[in-house]
């Protein structure tokens, strides 16, 4: 054979050798990315499963400084000039409340034609067979109107268990936090966000149809979440397991 001939044919062995070896280290830079991406979304999953601190809003102070502001001005619940402030406040409260609810009811029906467009799927309770789930295709504008009916219905619930509390059990802080925090719950709700504020569900998830109540901040709950031991190792040992059989297949393929 000649001198050149054993030059190509060792050139074409190297070259061979080569592309063998960016091949071996391809499928190795492969492997890794993926048992890197298996690791990460491991890490993501138990950082999941932690018990998050608890939860507070400035929301829940409003009823503790109040009563011990109150308490430290001298102020005079039974007097009954008081009374009939605290009464005012409160009629006042409510009033305000029905005239936005009315007022996001005419939004909702000016914009029927356009909020009729989309549907949406949401689960309710079905009152008549046992409370069981059900799944119901509404549109928009079904959705909203249903949404302002539940805030009305909401408001004159307060209204209802603070009078009572105030006129029938002569109870008389629940009218003075209630005048408060009845136009603060209306105004975080998705109906008043979306029309009364404006505001676009594409850039708050809270705000996308089917809206969701909100969660009662329970900071005792969450703090006993907290305390709590972290989980038993049969559910650590399916996570390894998982994860083993997850880093197979990659190598696999």
């Amino acid at each position: 054979m000649s001198n050149t001939a054993k030059e190509t044919t060792t050139t074409g062995n190297n070259s061979n050798k080569e592309k063998k070896e960016e091949k071996g280290k391809t499928m190795e830079m492969v492997k890794s990315k993926a048992n890197k991406i298996i690791d990460d979304d491991d890490d993501k999953e138990e950082e999941d499963d932690l018990p998050k601190p608890p939860q507070l809003k400035p929301k829940m102070f409003i009823a503790p400084i109040v009563l011990m502001g109150s308490k430290r001005l001298g102020i005079d619940w039974n007097d009954e000039e008081t009374k009939t402030k605290i009464r005012m406040a409160f009629t006042i409260s409510v009033t305000l409340c029905y005239v936005v609810i009315f007022y996001m009811y005419k939004q909702v029906k000016r914009k029927e034609k356009k909020l009729s467009e989309d549907t949406v799927e949401v689960t309710a309770k079905d009152p008549y067979n046992n409370g069981e789930e059900k799944k119901e295709t509404l549109t928009y504008f079904e959705h909203d109107l249903r949404e302002v009916k539940k805030a009305g219905t909401s408001q004159a619930f307060g209204f209802l268990m603070t009078s009572v509390l105030h006129f029938y059990f002569k109870l008389n802080p629940p009218i003075v936090l209630q005048s408060i925090m009845l136009p603060l719950n209306m105004m975080e709700t998705p109906a008043f966000q979306v029309h009364v504020l404006g505001k676009d569900g594409s850039s708050n998830k809270k705000l996308q149809r089917p809206w969701m109540p909100e969660e009662k901040p329970n900071p005792f709950a969450d703090l006993a979440k907290v305390m709590s031991p972290p989980p038993a190792e049969k559910k650590k040992s399916e996570k390894e397991a998982k994860k083993n059989g997850e880093k197979e297949d990659a190598k696999r393929k």
